[in-house]
């Protein structure tokens, strides 16, 4: 399935992939609460292909992907608001009181995927801009999966003040007994002091690994 040159607002999630060979291209979303890209169970060797995608107005979750492999090329999100909850009380058909709230939510996490992200941009984003945890990953026949994370040209600025203190801008987190595989060049991150944050949880050296100094953009 390929999505191309499509323009989406004002909604409160976005497309939900479950598999399959995905294309989205050339497209945007304005104004969306959580998920705009949600993505689950793709298969590694067939990746959901994201390129030329632009994000404005994001609660949060702007790209979600949780065990399976994405591939990106071309992404820049832009002002993150906060993911609204809204409940709404009825009785017999009538209304009889609401409750809502908001919190915050990072704009790029992904679960147990293999990443390729190059030409990504996060702005304005209260909570983490980029968040990758790579917990150990088992076959059906409980051998141990090798998943690998490139970040190339990823562009951060004036994000995090809602998020864990702990964590960096690019926070990138490795566990388990799998040895990883990184790769890591031309991050700026602005102001410096956001940071990235790169934790192997293994105790085992990165096989490859390439950081030039923080910088402004």
């Amino acid at each position: 399935m390929t999505v191309d040159n499509c323009t989406f607002e004002n909604g409160s999630y976005g497309m939900e992939i479950y598999g399959g060979d995905v294309e989205i291209s050339s497209s945007t979303w304005d104004n969306y609460n959580q998920y705009v890209i949600y993505t689950y169970s793709q298969d590694v060797g067939t990746p959901l292909v994201v390129t030329d995608v632009e994000m404005t107005n994001v609660g949060g979750d702007a790209i979600y992907c949780s065990n399976g492999e994405i591939e990106i090329d071309g992404l820049n999100i832009d002002t993150g608001t906060g993911v609204e909850i809204s409940y709404i009380y009825t009785q017999d058909g009538v209304e009889t009181g609401s409750f809502s709230y908001n919190y915050y939510d990072d704009m790029l996490y992904t679960y147990a995927c293999q990443v390729y992200a190059s030409n990504v941009q996060v702005s304005n984003s209260p909570d983490q801009p980029m968040t990758i945890y790579m917990p150990q990953v088992l076959d059906e026949n409980g051998d141990v999966l090798s998943r690998s994370v490139e970040l190339y040209s990823v562009y951060v600025s004036d994000s995090g003040g809602e998020g864990s203190s702990s964590s960096g801008a690019v926070h990138v987190n490795f566990s388990g007994a799998s040895l990883p595989e990184l790769y890591a060049q031309d991050i700026q991150v602005t102001p410096p002091s956001q940071g990235f944050h790169f934790r192997d949880g293994t105790a085992l050296p990165f096989p490859s690994l390439h950081l030039p100094p923080i910088s402004s953009f």
